[in-house]
């Protein structure tokens, strides 16, 4: 009997060790909180900056879990070379907030604060500008959860 228990142990821990979670991590935007600065992390329970080197890499990954914030439908030099991306609309984003920009044909920026310039027009002043225009891109950021205001995230609120 204990020969077939232990087989059955070592078959349990076996499978438990391919065992992989469903969710190792998420961060929202509260719109009310510091919504450029910071980003609640579900792991920790807390509120972390922006800047955090976890945070980078999570919204770096690409994997589904971030939210689409724009679709980019063309990306330009600034005027003082670095990358100016045009949306829909910029009416859901904060100058300050967190992105990934991934280009059609530039590839991936990785995080990134934006400023917002108007309307339909976000800067990313720490990334270089390629010198190729590009559209069909997609912006990508933290789940806004809480609006602190009417209209403050559009249609992104939860």
């Amino acid at each position: 009997m204990k020969k077939y228990v232990l087989a059955l142990l070592f078959a349990l821990l076996s499978c438990a060790a391919q065992a992989q979670p469903i969710i190792t991590n998420q961060y929202f935007i509260t719109n009310d909180i510091n919504p450029t600065t910071q980003v609640w992390s579900t792991p920790l329970g807390q509120f972390v900056a922006n800047t955090d080197a976890t945070f980078a890499a999570w919204l770096n990954a690409n994997d589904g879990r971030a939210d689409r914030v724009c679709n980019v439908q063309g990306s330009a030099d600034n005027g003082s070379g670095k990358l100016r991306v045009t949306c829909g609309t910029t009416s859901n984003i904060h100058t300050g907030q967190v992105f990934n920009y991934c280009g059609n044909l530039t590839g991936c920026a990785g995080a990134a604060a934006g400023t917002v310039v108007d309307a339909t027009h976000l800067d990313f002043l720490t990334v270089a500008y390629s010198g190729t225009a590009d559209t069909g891109g997609v912006i990508w950021s933290a789940t806004v959860i809480f609006a602190g205001g009417a209209g403050v995230c559009a249609d992104r609120c939860l």
